[in-house]
């Protein structure tokens, strides 16, 4: 067998790609059914919201409260998307075990985020081997398979960001000779944004800054009833979401100065391209910012003129929410691991719309060098998330979540036994 074939090398990242999204969903499965899930003092909170929300509603109305725009869920509920999805698991009885539903719920959240990331990667690129990639080391990232094992809304933030960047990049790109197909289609992308519009503050600049985005990218083409049907649904989310503000606010002031939430940078920054965000993906994102300098670079030097179009302004978007981002880490005194997740995202995201608008060439992605690289990426990341999952804090017997330091969220599968129902795995 020749390594240095491109054609051998293409068959070995695909077999790579697919057997890597199995088992990271059957070991998502077997954590659901075989482990301990692990407690703190945030997502018990979260389970106890959701119990409640149980009891006082009805399955018609947990139903309505996750597809439809509602002012009494936005009026200081921040997690207020997250805990819906919580409440309808439990009505649909996914589980007799009210955490095995939370767990599903978070399964399901996971499944959403693959879907959308493969389907951005692959709009991106065209490459269904390159979508899985990328989704491969999306998923196995720390904080992303750590995350969803919480019951925690950053689940909920994780998926909307993708989806504010997949919908639209597919309305955006997709032209419809049928009006009454266009029509459909501003719905349907309008309606999905909606769903994961959330007063979370890690999401909250994605959303309004992609939907405006968007619904200017529109008009920028002159798609005018498109856009009007996509501006006038995300209205109705957002005019609820003013009910929430005045809380938001007071909230984001009062953390923003947790003095005993502060790491310096020397100190975050390993941290989250090591326990975070993950070696792999860090790299991957490197180097997909150096393609696009790149090709723009060669662009520039051929003196290729490029009209301005509707994709160039959403991605402009993306390009804005990075300094914005950078900016809040920067001058808050609350940097917990959390504060990367936006940052993460913004970059993921931006760099394969970027891959689009500067139109990567194809035989860039086939190069045996390039294959052998994302070969060893994948490597890298099973390296670094099985000793994640079987070897640190003794196989998981010595694992606590710290109040001050910075936390591990791929914490083992093996944690130990809570002792009744006021344990937590904390140490204070």
């Amino acid at each position: 067998m020749n390594f240095k074939d491109r054609k051998t090398l293409h068959q070995i990242l695909t077999i790579l790609v697919i057997a890597s999204l199995i088992a990271l969903f059957a070991l998502r499965i077997y954590a659901i059914y075989k482990t301990v899930p692990i407690v703190t003092w945030d997502d018990f909170l979260h389970r106890k919201g959701a119990l409640q929300g149980d009891y006082y509603s009805s399955f018609l109305g947990a139903i309505d409260d996750v597809i439809f725009p509602n002012p009494n869920l936005f009026d200081g509920h921040r997690s207020v998307g997250y805990h819906v999805w919580l409440v309808l698991g439990l009505k649909l009885s996914l589980s007799g075990n009210p955490e095995e539903t939370w767990q599903l719920v978070n399964l399901i959240l996971l499944g959403i985020q693959g879907a959308a990331l493969f389907g951005l990667s692959r709009w991106a690129t065209g490459q269904s081997v390159f979508a899985g990639f990328v989704t491969t080391l999306y998923l196995s990232s720390p904080i992303v398979f750590g995350m969803n094992r919480w019951i925690m809304t950053e689940n909920f933030v994780f998926t909307a960001t993708l989806i504010f960047s997949f919908l639209p990049a597919l309305l955006l790109t997709r032209r419809f000779e049928v009006r009454w197909k266009e029509i459909l289609a501003a719905i349907f992308v309008a309606w999905g944004i909606g769903i994961f519009a959330t007063l979370r503050e890690y999401a909250l600049p994605s959303y309004f800054i992609l939907s405006f985005c968007t619904v200017l990218a529109l008009l920028w083409e002159r798609r005018w009833v498109a856009a009007g049907f996509v501006f006038a649904i995300l209205s109705g989310y957002n005019i609820t979401m003013l009910y929430g503000w005045k809380i938001l606010f007071r909230v984001i002031s009062q953390k923003t100065t947790q003095v005993e939430y502060f790491h310096p940078m020397p100190e975050w920054i390993p941290h989250i391209i090591l326990y975070a965000v993950g070696s792999a993906l860090t790299i991957l994102m490197v180097v997909g910012i150096g393609a696009i300098l790149w090709r723009l670079f060669q662009l520039n030097q051929t003196s290729l003129k490029t009209r301005l179009t509707g994709l160039h302004i959403f991605w402009m978007g993306h390009l804005v929410l990075i300094p914005i981002y950078i900016a809040a880490i920067l001058i808050t005194d609350n940097r917990p691991v959390r504060a990367a997740i936006p940052l993460m995202m913004s970059f993921l995201t931006a760099i394969l719309v970027g891959l689009r608008v500067v139109n990567l060439p194809q035989r860039w992605l086939n190069f045996p060098q390039t294959q052998a690289f994302f070969i060893g990426l994948i490597a890298l990341s099973w390296v670094i998330l099985s000793h994640q999952l079987f070897i640190a804090f003794d196989g998981g017997t010595t694992y606590a979540h710290h109040a001050t330091n910075l936390e591990y969220y791929n914490h083992p599968l093996r944690l130990r036994p809570l002792e009744d129902s006021n344990d937590m795995h904390v140490t204070y």
